[in-house]
């Protein structure tokens, strides 16, 4: 939803999602929908917002301004909440401490009810380990607001193996479904770190990844990073 539809009401099916950057009027959520504002990060507005059990709300991040680092849906009415999901997913680390406000109401009163499992002060989990603490009375008193609490995991190299024809094959371990610059160097007395390829953790975190090159080297030394 791009377009204005204002005060035009919505109701989100059951497997449906509503995204986009547009403005509508009154929201409702059904049980097995969700509302992913934006197009990746981005501002959906609408006007007063109902959370019936089981939907979820989307929320990306890459960076802390809103609607270009993450997602924001803008209310203009109440905000109920009938245990719905919340779901974040974060492609950097991110910085403690920084904030997140994912509901930003234009009333004065907080949202009705929480999201399933997170009453206010709760931790909430990112897709690559970052804690968040979630608040219904952030921003201006009335808003649903993330606050950053911790990094994610550093991953670690558990094995390396040659395999036949000089190839290197390094195993690890690191944040389930997270994507990882491998880095390689001749000598750590220098800061000439070069990218190899990517590493994918598995839904286990496990990592894997093999080095074709390795047999045109003396000694190697390789290392992991996140985005």
């Amino acid at each position: 939803m791009d377009g204005y539809l204002g005060n035009s009401s919505l109701v989100i099916s059951n497997s449906a999602t509503l995204g986009g950057i547009g403005t509508v009027g009154a929201l409702k959520a059904l049980g097995g929908s969700s509302i992913a504002p934006g197009h990746g990060a981005g501002l959906l507005n609408s006007g007063s917002v109902t959370f019936n059990p089981a939907p979820a709300l989307a929320i990306d991040i890459t960076g802390t301004n809103a609607g270009i680092g993450y997602n924001q849906l803008r209310v203009s009415g109440t905000v109920t909440e009938s245990n719905p999901t919340l779901q974040v997913v974060m492609t950097g680390p991110g910085a403690t401490n920084a904030q997140y406000m994912i509901i930003n109401s234009a009333l004065m009163n907080p949202a009705t009810g929480t999201f399933a499992g997170h009453p206010e002060g709760a931790t909430v989990i990112a897709n690559n380990g970052v804690h968040f603490t979630i608040s219904y009375h952030g921003g201006s008193g009335n808003d649903v607001v993330l606050t950053q609490t911790s990094l994610p995991a550093q991953s670690s190299l558990a094995g390396i193996k040659q395999l036949g024809g000089g190839s290197i094959q390094l195993n690890g371990t690191g944040l389930a479904n997270l994507s990882y610059t491998v880095w390689a160097n001749t000598n750590l007395a220098t800061s000439n770190w070069v990218s190899i390829g990517a590493a994918n953790a598995t839904g286990t975190g496990a990592l894997q990844f093999v080095d074709p090159d390795a047999t045109n080297y003396t000694q190697r030394f390789y290392r992991f990073s996140w985005p």
